[in-house]
């Protein structure tokens, strides 16, 4: 989106009332037309959270429909396990229809609490990513030539890796005591995955990928709810084509083929509770497998051409939330795709 326009989407933002409960098909908010960028979905799949362009982040109860407004920040980025959200702190001077461009600290919320937990003073601008569990992994321009930081949700500690910790894909274990790193392949060798215990900063495991695999790079990473096992999306030596994935346990080191996962270019990999499925967040979503006697076809959930952005399993697995570009969170049976109830 444009800055213009994400300075009109947020004055929009500032003149409407969030904090009273609505209904789906209630009168809508100036904002509610922001697209929703992100979503996240809470460990026991009550409440869903949609992540808007203009910072506005909505709470969708699962079981009622019932839609709020969280309105004690605006959020620059959203766990899709529905935990914590970012909130950008301004720089000094700086015009506010660049807030979420760049700032000189960011802020982590619980959002079950609806508080602050721990506040990051470090310069940062777009693009930054993050990677969310007990330990947050932030990745991007951090000033001062710094690209990565490990920022502990529980203390606040803000901790700068070594130079070369996680130069690609990247995941955190739930109990953020471990991370896992991509590694690129040197020529002619195969790329490998590391194990780092963020602790000690140490490694404890390397995977190399199987050659069978047929790939030179890892275009995507996830762990299991559990913790246990990671899943690893496997590239084509070009890197354009996402050819297969692999299962790796992290306690024995074992590696298995893993689900499908035949798709163009880089993607975010959601892992479905029982491990047996993927979704895909790229330039379409997609789920994979697909429906079953689908011959290995992906269920398509939308693409950025009818406003699809993003994607996670509820915990039973049965079901998939999405949010658009028309600011409408979804649920969406993994079965098939269809919609089965949507927020507005």
């Amino acid at each position: 989106m444009r800055p213009d326009v994400r300075w009109l989407a947020a004055a929009a933002a500032a003149v409407a009332v969030a904090s009273a409960p609505s209904r789906a098909g209630a009168e809508l908010r100036p904002s509610d037309a922001s697209p929703i960028e992100a979503v996240g979905v809470t460990r026991e799949g009550k409440t869903a959270y949609g992540l808007r362009a203009d910072g506005a982040l909505d709470a969708w109860d699962v079981g009622t429909g019932a839609l709020r407004r969280v309105d004690v920040a605006r959020f620059i980025a959203l766990d899709p396990a529905g935990r914590w959200a970012v909130a950008p702190q301004p720089r000094p001077g700086a015009p506010d229809r660049m807030w979420n461009q760049f700032g000189a600290g960011l802020e982590l919320w619980d959002l079950a609490a609806r508080r602050r937990v721990a506040t990051a003073k470090v310069d940062w601008q777009r693009p930054i990513h993050f990677e969310f569990s007990a330990r947050v992994l932030v990745a991007g321009d951090l000033g001062d030539g710094i690209g990565l930081l490990v920022w502990d949700a529980a203390t606040g500690k803000v901790r700068e890796p070594e130079a070369g910790f996680c130069p690609g894909a990247a995941a955190v274990t739930p109990d953020g005591r471990r991370a896992l790193c991509a590694e690129a392949g040197q020529k002619h060798e195969a790329a490998a995955v590391v194990l780092w215990d963020l602790e000690r900063m140490q490694i404890v495991r390397r995977m190399t990928l199987p050659e069978a695999a047929g790939a030179r790079r890892v275009a995507g990473l996830t762990v299991s709810a559990r913790g246990d096992r990671a899943i690893a999306l496997l590239a084509s030596e070009d890197g354009w084509d996402v050819r297969t994935s692999v299962v790796w346990s992290l306690a024995s080191g074992r590696v298995v083929k893993g689900p499908d996962a035949s798709a163009g270019g880089d993607a975010t990999v959601r892992w479905s509770p029982d491990g047996r499925r993927l979704i895909l967040v790229g330039p379409g979503v997609a789920l994979f497998p697909g429906a079953p006697g689908g011959k290995g076809r992906p269920i398509w959930i939308g693409d950025r051409a009818n406003g699809v952005r993003d994607a996670v399993f509820l915990p039973d697995g049965k079901r998939v939330l999405t949010g658009d570009g028309s600011g409408v969170l979804r649920l969406v049976d993994a079965a098939n795709g269809r919609t089965l109830r949507a927020s507005r």
